[in-house]
This record gives C-alpha cells, structure tokens and sequence, in this order.
C-alpha cells in the first residue's frame, strides 16, 4: 500500500492507516492507540482518534493489513524504553573565581568567553561521537579545543598585562622591570634609539610611557610558548610561576595544528582524546592561575 504524507494533519496518512486497523480489532482504548503515535516532540490529542473513528478525516485513507500492522508493532518501541540520549560530558573547565580588582574584568571576561567556547567544543566533540562521526571529523573539535585554549590564554594575559603595568609601577621590582627592558630597547639597534627616548621623557610621566612601550612590545606578539608567558610573568613581578611539562606539550601541540595544519608527510597526526583535554586544561589552567596572581599582586599594590 502506498502512503503520502497528509500536510494537513499532524498524523501521517500511513499513521491513520495503522490506528483504523488497530480500531477495527476493537480492543483498544483511545489512550492504548495515542500511545503508539506520541512522541517527546508531538503529542496527539485523543480527539484525532475520534475524527478517524467517526470517518470525519482521513476519508480516503484505508486501514492497514494485519501484515501491516504485525509489522508496525515489531518495530514499535515504547518511549520509555527507547534508547536514551548519553548524558552530556561535564564541563572541561570550570568557571575561574572572578577577579576582586575592578581594572582585571576585561581579562576575566575574555578567560570566561573562551572557557565557554572550550566547554562547547568538547561536547561537541562528544556528540558527533556518539553519534558514529567519522573520528578524522571528530579530531577536528579536539583540534579547535586546543586551539581556543591557546587563544584564550593570549587574550587573557594580553589584557590583564595592559591594566596591570600603570598599576603595579609603583612596586619595586616591576619598575626595576620596567627599566631594565625600556634600556635593552634602547640599545638594541646599531646606534641608541633616541627617539624612543624623546618620547618617553616628553610625556606627562616618562616612566609610565617606558612600561607602555614595553608592553606594546610584548602584547605585539604572540604569547604561545612557554618563555612568552614567563616574560609576561617576570614583568608582572609574579615569582611563584613556574610552568611545568604539560604546559610545553599544550604549545608543541597548539603550534603544530596552527603552523603545520597538524599534519605529515604520512598525513594528519593521531590526537589522543584524554591527550588534547589535558592540553586544553594546562593552557586554560595557566591563564586563571596568573590572572589570579596579578589580582593578588594589584590588591597588595593598591592596599600599600
């Protein structure tokens, strides 16, 4: 028997097929048929069965066989034993404790914007698994993972680095920071770069303009290695960072995605599951663990 989709109804036509034949065993209630055709995103209501019953829809629809229908209930599954949806991996990064200097929430905001994107990655990841995506797509949200945990790093310190310098001038071994780097500047050409320093003793505060051109220098780039955020860190006069292996293997692996698209002269590179999450965590674990450190060092600065 061939069926067409009736547009008009919320039941199919094969639908109204299978319910007049199971109406014509006559040992059905409304509820035992609106049972079969219910679903979590469409629920028929019991005046359907009574329109079918009284002829008033689906005039031109013939009941099913009982061919039909044995065949309908073998492959009927009730909802509440149908397979369930898995449940949603946790978050791979909590939310980090906000930050109690006014001047960091920039920063903060750009660490939660991107632990955010990360967590939304690996569920993504989970749910194209689950679902049987090949793993080479897979891979690619676990690529992106890395990814957005390396960028989230960079965006953090970067931000948290522009309000902090002004800030944390006025202790002393950032300012002896502060002036150590603005004379390397000076003196790293063939001949001492005068006009940066016309620049700096012509402003209104000569050693706040030297910390802002050191921090364009290193905001200017990139921040994704290991000795970049240690400079960041030194400047900031953050003593206690000291970055262990699993922060150098995030970058390796960040920077072979970026700069090598991941891939060989054999092909793309195998990424372990439980491998990429731990990058993501080093990466997104070091940005909250700095900014809670300039956080520290901005309330100290402030309260001396």
């Amino acid at each position: 028997m061939a069926w067409k989709k009736n547009s008009k109804n919320r039941l199919e036509d094969r639908e109204a097929a299978l319910i007049k034949a199971m109406l014509q065993e006559g040992n059905h209630t409304d509820q035992d048929i609106l049972a079969y055709f219910t679903r979590p995103d469409r629920s028929i209501n019991h005046a359907r069965i009574i329109e079918i019953r009284n002829g008033l829809t689906f005039q031109n629809v013939s009941a099913a066989t009982p061919a039909e229908l044995k065949v309908f209930r073998g492959r009927w599954t009730h909802p509440a034993h149908q397979p369930q949806p898995p449940p949603s991996p946790p978050e791979l990064f909590g939310p980090p404790e906000p930050p109690r200097t006014a001047c960091l929430k920039p920063a903060y905001e750009r660490l939660w914007w991107g632990i955010q994107s990360v967590n939304a990655l690996w569920s993504l990841f989970h749910e194209k698994a689950a679902a049987g995506v090949r793993e080479e797509f897979t891979t690619n949200q676990l690529r992106a993972m890395v990814l957005f945990a390396g960028a989230t790093l960079d965006a953090t310190l970067k931000q948290a680095l522009l309000v902090a310098i002004p800030e944390l001038m006025r202790v002393d071994a950032v300012r002896h920071q502060i002036e150590e780097r603005f004379h390397r500047r000076l003196f790293r050409g063939d001949r001492p770069d005068t006009r940066t320093l016309v620049d700096a003793l012509l402003s209104e505060s000569p050693r706040q303009r030297a910390g802002a051109l050191i921090v364009e220098d290193i905001t200017g780039g990139s921040l994704q290695s290991v000795e970049a955020v240690q400079n960041v860190t030194a400047l900031l006069g953050i003593k206690r960072f000291s970055p262990d292996k699993s922060l150098r293997a995030a970058f390796t692996v960040r920077n072979q995605i970026v700069h090598e698209m991941d891939a060989t002269s054999a092909g793309p590179r195998e990424r372990d599951t439980a491998k990429m999450k731990n990058h993501a965590e080093a990466l997104l674990g070091t940005a909250t663990s700095v900014l809670l450190a300039v956080d520290r060092a901005l309330g100290s600065a402030q309260g001396s």
